[in-house]
Parts: structure tokens; sequence; C-alpha cells
């Protein structure tokens, strides 16, 4: 992971975090702001919600990943995810617990999250997970629909669509 294409892709994108760790949560904000716009903590289900909610109202745009405990107060992840999802079903989701059943998983999986991560996370390990995430965000606004890196060359395609025409860089 290039530090400056973490940047180029995260520096326009909004995150909201969702954890009742508190200290988590802090620390997490503090390491995000350095690559996102807008890193936004809550430390529980329904003020997440309605801050997601409120967000929208005011920016007419959704945060673009949420990172999600689910044992959280009030409303759980799970329900959190649930409801994300009927708002904005292309809502980027990283899910973090300290252990998840494989049935919770599952469910989670058909919601279509992004990732899980256990805890403790490795702070590395959230910025590769994020640094994707942000990547598939900034290729899909760009309409970059496959990039290839050619090892022999070191030529790098990228395949950009232009109305109905596909132009090949």
């Amino acid at each position: 992971m290039e530090y400056k294409d973490f940047i180029e892709y995260a520096n326009n994108l909004d995150v909201l975090i969702v954890d009742n760790d508190l200290r988590f949560a802090t620390q997490t904000e503090e390491l995000l702001k350095m690559f996102f716009r807008d890193v936004v903590c809550i430390v529980n289900g329904q003020d997440a919600l309605r801050t997601y909610k409120n967000f929208y109202l005011d920016s007419d745009r959704y945060f673009d990943i949420v990172i999600t405990e689910l044992s959280l107060a009030e409303i759980n992840g799970e329900e959190l995810v649930q409801e994300l999802k009927l708002l904005n079903r292309d809502q980027n989701i990283v899910v973090v617990s300290k252990e998840i059943e494989s049935q919770k998983l599952i469910t989670l999986i058909k919601y279509g999250i992004d990732y899980v991560l256990t805890k403790p996370i490795d702070s590395n390990e959230l910025q590769e997970c994020l640094y994707k995430v942000s990547k598939g965000i900034y290729q899909r606004s760009h309409n970059i629909t496959k990039i290839e890196d050619h090892n022999k060359d070191q030529t790098n395609l990228a395949f950009l669509h232009d109305d109905d025409e596909m132009i090949e860089y």
C-alpha cells in the first residue's frame, strides 16, 4: 500500500465510526483524520443512525464508509447495518468485533458488508482494509472498471468508460 495513493483515494471521503469503546473509537478517529476528509465518531447505534440521516440531509450525500462494532447500545451493529443498507444499498461498511458467530457473519455478508475485522485491530490491518475500500470507491467514482499491472513491461492499463466508448490508457 502506497500512502500517497491512500491519501489520493481517501481525501474526499467521509467516514462514520460507531463503537461503544470510546478509546478505540477516538484512537481510530485520530488515525483516520490523516487520510479522510471528515471522520465522525459515535458510541451507540441509535445516535449513529440519526447522525447518518442528518449527514445526508445536510450534505446531500452519505458517508462513504461506515465502520461499526456489532455490540452497540440501543440498536446493535447488525440492525444498524441492515438500516444503513435500506437507506443506501451501496453503503461501504466495515464491521469490527471481538468475535462473531458464523450465522451472524453469513447474515452480514448477505447485507453486503465489505470487510470484517476482529479486535484487537492492528492499525496496519485497518489501514490496508480502508485503503482497499477507498480505492474501490475512487475507481467507481472515476469510472475505472479494470486496472491491470503487467510486471513484465511495467505498463499500467486503465480502462475508462466515456459514454458508449471504451478508452484504453
